[in-house]
């Protein structure tokens, strides 16, 4: 005889197992949610958990931004070049 615990664990596998049988993927492309900021220079979001580098890339003395990220929709590498405009 199964216990309770037995057969809920049973249960799980069969459901992960049926939905990698199907598979399950997630969206190919998420919708991006819309920023409203009227008065937004520039927007700079790639992602939750990213990682900014602020260095100079390319060598003209100001220093540039560079983002690198690993979630989804978002994930990549990130180039903000600081061209001394505001």
């Amino acid at each position: 005889m199964w216990s309770l615990c037995l057969k809920v664990r049973a249960l799980f596998a069969v459901a992960c197992l049926l939905g990698v049988a199907r598979g399950a993927q997630p969206p190919a492309e998420l919708p991006r949610l819309a920023v409203n900021n009227p008065g937004l220079l520039a927007d700079l979001g790639v992602g939750l958990w990213a990682w900014p580098l602020p260095m100079d890339f390319n060598g003209d003395g100001m220093m540039d931004l560079v983002v690198v990220c690993t979630g989804v929709p978002s994930n990549g590498i990130w180039y903000f070049e600081n061209s001394g405009q505001i």
